[in-house]
């Protein structure tokens, strides 16, 4: 299976994927780890893949829906919502797709996971 990570620098979900299959990890500024196996260095929102992935994986900074998570301390300015943009690659180079974030995020008919809920 070909598995695309997006917005993944640290990319710690990454063992649990490659159980899985080939992990393909994009980050802006993505450290390395034994389990990927290709590091593509980019902002998602400029990601042009070359093929398809049986799955993708997106982790869009949370920031927009975070309480409390100002630009500068102002609440008026908010940082830009990436969902958009892991929906589109989702929807156009994946065949499955997963986006995580927050509770609060506008994500549309979500399932809530938590660690309680797996021992």
């Amino acid at each position: 299976m070909k598995i695309l990570h997006c917005f993944a620098d640290t990319g710690v979900e990454c063992e649990a994927l490659s159980a899985y299959g080939e992990v393909i990890r994009v980050g802006i500024d993505p450290t390395d780890n034994p389990f990927t196996d290709e590091l593509i260095a980019c902002d998602a929102r400029e990601l042009e893949p070359e093929q398809t992935f049986d799955l993708g994986v997106f982790h869009p900074p949370c920031q927009k829906w975070a309480v409390g998570s100002y630009i500068d301390g102002d609440p008026d300015k908010r940082h830009d919502n990436f969902l958009p943009v892991a929906r589109d690659l989702g929807r156009e180079y994946c065949d499955n797709w997963i986006i995580e974030n927050v509770p609060q995020a506008p994500l549309h008919q979500p399932v809530t996971l938590n660690g309680g809920m797996f021992g």
